[in-house]
């Protein structure tokens, strides 16, 4: 075996051959300041995520105190439908 096939074997065995082509990526990105854009959109995602969790908690504790407010004014608890357990409910069969 030559050297140069045995520097080959090594990297193919340290996985350069599927790194190599991440770094090269990141640096194309880096270059073409694309990753300061890539975390402009992840910020504005967590934003749109945390305001959509905080939105859905707060329709959830407003539920919940309407609901208590109909009760203790006399509304049967058997007449309310069964709270949501999922934002995704399941498919109906086909």
């Amino acid at each position: 075996m030559t050297t140069i096939q045995a520097v080959v074997t090594i990297l193919a065995a340290l996985g350069v051959g599927t790194i190599l082509p991440e770094i090269a990526r990141a640096i194309i990105g880096y270059v073409n300041n694309r990753r300061p854009q890539e975390q402009r959109e992840n910020n504005r995602l967590r934003r749109e995520r945390d305001a959509a969790e905080a939105n859905a908690r707060i329709a959830r504790e407003h539920a919940s105190i309407v609901r208590r407010i109909a009760i203790d004014n006399g509304v049967d608890p058997e007449r309310f439908p069964p709270f949501p357990r999922s934002a995704h409910p399941p498919h109906p069969p086909n």
